[in-house]
């Protein structure tokens, strides 16, 4: 990023910034909104939204805070919310894009610390890393798409357990969920907790 130039922040990419509802999801493939923008995402951040990006196919390197990394695809990207980043496609990618609050993702973990702080930091998962989770996690992402087009019964609760069951899958797929990261000083576990 040049010396100057003005951070931008939006909603969804190419979207004002504006006040979310506090259980937002949406889901999109990565084709669609990347196409638009002739495979360049300038660099930009997102305040109150967390995104993961599954990428199947083609080449992208991310842009993070003015730093050029070239993704292995297929893989998974995490984008936690304030932070910086911009894509360029050196050839067309497919994939999916999953945006969803930081609001929503806070109440689904609210008594799970460990997976909160997993999902705080940047993360790039590659599909060779465990290629059996990273199908389920793909496969899981298909189904978010699929029931939030639909008009079902308890449509809601359906997406919580299914987003539940998607983000712990991630934080094990990146090997930093366990049980035993759980501190043994009571006052810590308090604090943890309350963090």
């Amino acid at each position: 990023m040049k010396s100057g130039q003005k951070i931008v922040n939006y909603g969804l990419y190419g979207e004002a910034d504006g006040p979310l509802v506090a259980d937002f999801v949406h889901c999109e493939p990565l084709e669609t909104r990347s196409q638009c923008y002739n495979w360049a995402i300038e660099p930009h951040l997102h305040t109150q939204l967390c995104q993961l990006f599954l990428i199947e196919s083609g080449a992208v390197t991310l842009n993070r805070n003015g730093l050029a990394v070239a993704l292995p695809v297929p893989c998974l990207l995490l984008i936690p919310e304030n932070t910086l980043h911009g894509f360029l496609y050196p050839s067309p990618a497919t994939g999916r894009v999953l945006t969803l609050s930081a609001s929503f993702l806070n109440a689904l973990f609210a008594r799970s610390p460990s997976v909160l702080q997993t999902l705080a930091d940047l993360r790039i998962v590659a599909a060779d890393a465990q290629p059996t989770a990273f199908g389920a996690i793909s496969r899981l992402l298909t189904d978010i798409h699929a029931e939030l087009f639909a008009d079902l019964p308890d449509r809601h609760r359906a997406l919580q357990a299914q987003l539940t069951l998607l983000f712990i899958n991630l934080c094990r797929l990146s090997g930093q969920l366990s049980e035993t990261r759980r501190p043994e000083n009571r006052s810590l576990h308090y604090y943890t907790d309350f963090q």
